[in-house]
């Protein structure tokens, strides 16, 4: 991919993308590197809620869902680093609100009722409920760090576990990754995205559009693993 199109990627493709899974929040996309250097820090040790706090704190993202999920994407020559992270708190409605706090609308006097609607309105903390295992998904390429049947050059992890890599066939373009992102984590919304044919072409598309790993990184050895096509 070439700087111009994978950017093109972002601010076009995957933007469409999440509006029409009624996803999107906020477009925070800068071409060059934006990420703290605290975030950097942290990211090597910390846990989820500390990572994921950090990067918001410092606007270390580039795009943000409706549920403060986040999506980071970097280039750098033909490197590529991508990552999601699942808002590890959920927003609940105000009728939820309501219920977990064992309150009754109509049993409240007028301050009350104007007392609980500005903590939630302010977004106080109990007004969300915690994510059980919030999803969190870095890509990496590079060809620096590639090491036959070891490291491999484009691959997948899962979770915290930097030791998991997952190896993949192709070069993920950003959308690819984001709409694996999506599919992962909201599948029931997914599905009725889908089947209103609202992504379908999208779909149809995006996985063509992915370069197989050039063979100098990509050796009869590496294809020995469990990988993804």
């Amino acid at each position: 991919m070439t700087k111009n199109s994978f950017d093109i990627k972002i601010r076009t493709d995957i933007l469409e993308f999440l509006r029409k899974m009624k996803l999107f929040k906020l477009d925070n996309y800068i071409p060059e590197d934006h990420y703290a250097d605290s975030v950097k820090e942290i990211s090597r040790k910390g846990a989820f809620r500390d990572i994921y706090e950090e990067i918001c704190k410092t606007y270390s993202y580039d795009i943000m869902l409706i549920d403060g999920s986040i999506f980071q994407f970097h280039k750098e020559n033909d490197n590529y680093r991508y990552c999601f992270m699942q808002s590890p708190k959920v927003k609940y409605s105000w009728e939820e609100y309501l219920y977990v706090n064992d309150l009754k609308e109509d049993e409240l006097t007028e301050e009350e009722s104007n007392l609980y609607r500005s903590c939630y309105d302010n977004d106080e903390e109990d007004s969300f409920r915690r994510v059980e295992n919030p999803m969190y998904i870095p890509y990496d390429v590079s060809g620096e760090e590639y090491f036959e049947c070891y490291h491999p050059y484009s691959h997948l992890h899962i979770g915290l576990h930097n030791e998991l890599r997952i190896p993949v066939s192709k070069v993920l373009t950003p959308d690819q990754f984001a709409e694996f992102s999506v599919k992962m984590t909201y599948r029931e919304l997914w599905k009725e995205k889908y089947d209103q044919k609202i992504i379908y072409e999208f779909h149809k598309q995006v996985k063509r559009k992915c370069e197989s790993v050039d063979e100098k990184y990509w050796s009869a050895n590496d294809q020995l693993d469990l990988f993804l096509v």
